[in-house]
């Protein structure tokens, strides 16, 4: 399902979880936990806007959603504004970037060793 809004976590703990399946074999992967301040759902700032992963509440969460048009707004108004999430949106794509090729070259090493 698309995504019009950018989500923040306010409050408790949220995990971010992808499902990977190589026949027969299927396994949900842990890419990240995150608490207060963390970016929870980036996918309206990216084409065709749908989350590529799930999010699964560890603890009690409140979550702030800002609307994409909202946003595209307040970015007019502000460049300077929109500078400075764009480059911290980079750094979060990039940090889980970064933890789903670690736990698929994990999970990659244990089907090996398991003879799949």
């Amino acid at each position: 399902m698309p995504s019009d809004e950018l989500q923040i976590v306010n409050d408790g703990k949220v995990a971010i979880e992808m499902r990977i399946e190589v026949a027969p074999s299927a396994q949900t992967l842990r890419i990240a936990t995150l608490t207060r301040g963390n970016i929870l759902d980036f996918s309206t700032f990216l084409e065709p806007h749908a989350p590529t992963a799930s999010a699964i509440c560890l603890e009690k969460a409140d979550i702030i959603c800002i609307k994409a048009m909202d946003l595209e707004r307040v970015f007019k108004e502000e460049p300077s504004i929109e500078h400075k999430v764009m480059k911290n949106l980079v750094a979060i794509m990039g940090s889980r970037f970064r933890a789903s090729r670690i736990q698929l070259a994990r999970l990659v090493t244990e089907m090996v060793k398991q003879g799949k």
